[in-house]
Formats: structure tokens, C-alpha cells, sequence
């Protein structure tokens, strides 16, 4: 074939393989990582030039060939996109976003596509190359965004960096530090919230708790109502306002990831160990220890970005009956809500290990529960249709099997430590709007720590009672204050009022 032939091929069909994965990411960047469209890249790739290569050799013509597998791709990638939009809706009385309804249409717009091409009598020169620069215009322009995206992130870290403060510790008996134990049990409420909200009474576990030595705030708060704004706030000892001076993700996500508190810790010799959230942005993935499950590229689990990627394909009617199955071992690959079950458990086995581990540890564990979905039955078993579960039903289900394991856990941590160890056990936010900012603030501390601790501590003051109590700082406590996200898709917030009169200063 002569070189200038090659422009006339369906090149094209490589860019169409490559578009939707990229496109995926490119609307969730900062959620997502770059590295969780390798797996979807590669086969949506395989897939794309096998059918090619076949079809090419039913048709003998390259150029038909391409517009049939790029009319399947077409179909392929966009059925999941269409039954969501037309999800719920009528036409005459039918609900329409039945898949047997809609695999009928595809089948038939397949059918007759691909039957017009074939009897087309053209060469379509004209038309393959303008695909061609059409596809590769608009793959072009999903990779610039991701490297515009990356480009921003870098300036983001530098500028969020140079804006964290330095805190420095000198412990009060540098020869027997106590392990420090950050548990997150993300959207766990506080007592009163949880029953106001949910009807469900927690007053038994809460008991248990003070029982083992724990002080539990009755009145306390998380700074805000999201975690990306929650977390960084509390391990950089203040509020977002006073660290940065607008509120980009990636900067939050910089100061999340290189804190005041984890730098602290170390500074002094402390290991830091962190787990897998399955949010790449969540991770303190440069922590000494980084606990998470290898790299499985040709395993059987599917990541989340890779769930989410396939239930916008043909792929949603197969994924849609899977989930509707009562037995997980009749599926060949792991769902999200299987592997997020998997990363909860790996964080609560480990913590069970984690006291023999000799020398002085700065554990943060960011367990996603009770966020929903809610993976668990009461009985520790996967519930396979969780994100079909109503939070109004499903949290409380996660708290009867949570909260047992959460005992257990503190217990054998506190029992097994050979000096007391310091435990945090807190919701980074709450719930629904008005109990948003009502979590679960439950703080163990050696001596006569808790004497320090008040019914009002929000997460901003926790590490500052540590630091000054066992750590040789001088920390002002800061005025507890709570902010609520804006509705408008920014990180911007405004001032969130209690909502519990008993709990008003």
C-alpha cells in the first residue's frame, strides 16, 4: 500500500476506542486516578482492532470495515448513557428504559447501520479521512484537558504547600510515646443525630465506649460538611480559610496528604500507617506504611472508575443482573461494592495487628462506613444490591454490624498496647442537611487527658488538646465553628447553625 493510503484506513477507529474511557475521566478528575483507565483502554483497544481485523476480512474492504465497527462502538458506548437519561420515562404508556426494550433498538439500529454501510457503492476516501481528523480532533482535546489538569494539580500542591504552617513537638516522655490512632468512620453521626434522623437509638454502643475509658462528645461537631474540606482542616490545625486562599481540590487534597499532624509525628520518630479508601485523593499514600491490595491488572476485581465505565456500555444490562443476584460467587468479577467491603475489612484486620508493631505509630484509618453504599448486612455478609438500599434503611444496618466490630477493635488496641495508646474514633461529617455537621467524637486519652476534652470539641481543636496535653505545645484552642457546603457544585461554604438547642453554647 502506498504511504499516502494510509490516511484514507479507519484510523480513526483507535481514537473511538480510546474516547470514552478518556472522556469518563477527564469528568472525574480529582475523584478518579489516571491509572484506572488502563485496564478499560487496553481491552476497549483489543476489542476495537479484533472486530476490525475480522470484519476486514468478511468484507475484504478496510474502509467498510471501519465504519461497522465504529457504528458498533457507537452503540456500545453510549447504551448505558441513554438508559440512565431515558431512565423512569413513558412513551405511550411503556416505560421505555426496560433493556429489553432498548437491547430490541439497538439491535435493530445495528442491523440496519450496518446493512447501509455494506451496500454503500462509494469508496468512502473522503469520508474515512474526515473521521479520521475529526476523532483525532476530539481525542486531542480529552488528553489536553487531563495535562492541563495535571499542570494545574502541580501548582495547586506548591501553592498549598507553601501555605501550611510547621508545628513543633516535644513530647513529655520521649521514651515511652503512645501510639496515636486517627479511626474515621466517615458519616458517622452523633448520638442525638442518629436518632432524631433515623429513629435508631446508639445510646448502648456510646455506653460501651465511655465503659472502656473513652470520653464521647455530646455536642460534637464536624467543621464541615464534606470530608474534603473536614480532614485537612483538622490535621493542619485550622480552619481552611486561614490555610488557603481559595478552595481548589487539589490544593485540599495536597494538605490532606502532607498535614501539619502526620509531619509532626514523624518529625519526632513516629511511623505513620495509612490504609486504601478507594478514593485516590483521600490517601495518605506517602505515609510510611501504605496498606492497600496489590495491582491486580488481569485480576477479577473492577475498580469503581472501571464499574462506572461499564455501566455506561452494552456492558449495564449483564452488570444489572449480576447485582440482582443473591449469591456473589456467581459473578466472575468483584464489584465495587464487593471491593469496598474488601477495603473495610483489610483496615479493621489490621488495626487488630498493628499493636505488636514495636516503636511509636501515627495510624490513620479512613474507614468509608457508614457512607453509603452500605456494603453489609447485620451479619458481616456483602449485601450485593447495597447502592439500591435506602439510607433511611441502610445505615442502620451498617451500625449493627459496625459498631461490635468497632468495640472489639478499640478493646484489643487498648488491651494489647504496651503504653496507652491516644484513640481518635470520629465521623469527618454527619448526615443529611441539618445533622450534617453532628458526628461521632469519641476520644481516648491516657492519665488525666480527658480533663482537657469538652461536650463542644470540634475536629479543628482535637490534635491541639493532643499536642498541648502530651506534646509540650501551647496551642489556643480555636472558637468551634461549623460550615456547610454551598449548593452550587463549588467547595464554597457558609456558616451551619446547630440544630439541637440542648447543644448551643
Amino acid at each position: 500500500m502506498h504511504k499516502s493510503e494510509i490516511k484514507y484506513l479507519p484510523i480513526y477507529i483507535l481514537f473511538f476506542s480510546c474516547f470514552p474511557s478518556l472522556a469518563l475521566l477527564v469528568n472525574n478528575l480529582g475523584e478518579a486516578e489516571p491509572s484506572n483507565i488502563l485496564r478499560p483502554l487496553v481491552v476497549s483497544i483489543l476489542i476495537a482492532v479484533a472486530s476490525l481485523l475480522f470484519i476486514q476480512w468478511l468484507v475484504k474492504d478496510w474502509r467498510k470495515a471501519g465504519l461497522c465497527v465504529a457504528w458498533a462502538l457507537v452503540l456500545f458506548f453510549s447504551y448505558g448513557h441513554i438508559y440512565q437519561v431515558t431512565k423512569g420515562a413513558y412513551v405511550f404508556g411503556f416505560l421505555i428504559s426496560r433493556h429489553r426494550i432498548l437491547l430490541s433498538l439497538w439491535a435493530i439500529l445495528f442491523t440496519s447501520g450496518t446493512f447501509y454501510i455494506l451496500k454503500r457503492k462509494d469508496h468512502l476516501k473522503e469520508l474515512t479521512l474526515l473521521i479520521n481528523v475529526l476523532t483525532f480532533v476530539l481525542l486531542s482535546f480529552q488528553i489536553g484537558q487531563i495535562a492541563l489538569y495535571e499542570i494545574k494539580s502541580g501548582i495547586s500542591y506548591r501553592q498549598a504547600q507553601s501555605a501550611a504552617p510547621a508545628t513543633l513537638l516535644v513530647p513529655d516522655a520521649p521514651d515511652n510515646l503512645p501510639d496515636v490512632y486517627l479511626i474515621i468512620l466517615d458519616m458517622y453521626g452523633r448520638e442525638d443525630a442518629l436518632l432524631a434522623h433515623y429513629s435508631y437509638d446508639n445510646h448502648e454502643f456510646v455506653s460501651q465506649l465511655e465503659a472502656m475509658g473513652f470520653y464521647v462528645a455530646k455536642c460534637g461537631r464536624s467543621n464541615y460538611t464534606n470530608t474534603i474540606l473536614s480532614l485537612p482542616s483538622q490535621l493542619n490545625l485550622d480552619y481552611i480559610a486561614n490555610l488557603l486562599d481559595d478552595n481548589d481540590h487539589e490544593k485540599l487534597a495536597y494538605l490532606l496528604k502532607n498535614s501539619v499532624v502526620q509531619k509532626s509525628f514523624e518529625n519526632i520518630g513516629y511511623t505513620s500507617i495509612a490504609f486504601d479508601t478507594g478514593a485516590g485523593w483521600a490517601n495518605l499514600d506517602k505515609s510510611d506504611i501504605f496498606i492497600d491490595r496489590p495491582p491486580e491488572i488481569l485480576g477479577r476485581s473492577l475498580e469503581e472508575f472501571e464499574e462506572l465505565f461499564l455501566k455506561t456500555t452494552l456492558a449495564r444490562p449483564l452488570l444489572d443482573y449480576a447485582e440482582s443476584l443473591d449469591t456473589a460467587g456467581f459473578k466472575y468479577f468483584e464489584t465495587g461494592v464487593e471491593m469496598k467491603a474488601q477495603r473495610i475489612r483489610i483496615v479493621l484486620d489490621h488495626l487488630l495487628l498493628l499493636p505488636e508493631m514495636e516503636g511509636p505509630k501515627f495510624v490513620y484509618a479512613h474507614i468509608m462506613a457508614p457512607h453509603p453504599p452500605h456494603v453489609f448486612n447485620p451479619d458481616g455478609s456483602v449485601n450485593l444490591r447495597a447502592e439500591t438500599i435506602d439510607g433511611q434503611v441502610g445505615l442502620p444496618i451498617q451500625l449493627d454490624y459496625l459498631n461490635p466490630q468497632i468495640l472489639e477493635l478499640v478493646k484489643n488496641i487498648i488491651e494489647r498496647s504496651d503504653t496507652d495508646p491516644i484513640i481518635i474514633l470520629e465521623g469527618d461529617h454527619g448526615f443529611a442537611n441539618l445533622q450534617r455537621t453532628s458526628i461521632l467524637n469519641a476520644i481516648y486519652l491516657p492519665g488525666d487527658g480527658q480533663k482537657n476534652l469538652y461536650p463542644n470539641i470540634s475536629l479543628v481543636n482535637t490534635f491541639r488538646v493532643i499536642f498541648n496535653t502530651y506534646f509540650g505545645t501551647h496551642l489556643s484552642l480555636l472558637k468551634d465553628l461549623s460550615y456547610k457546603q454551598l449548593n452550587d457544585g463549588s467547595l464554597d461554604y457558609a456558616p451551619h447553625d446547630e440544630w439541637n438547642p440542648s447543644c448551643i453554647p
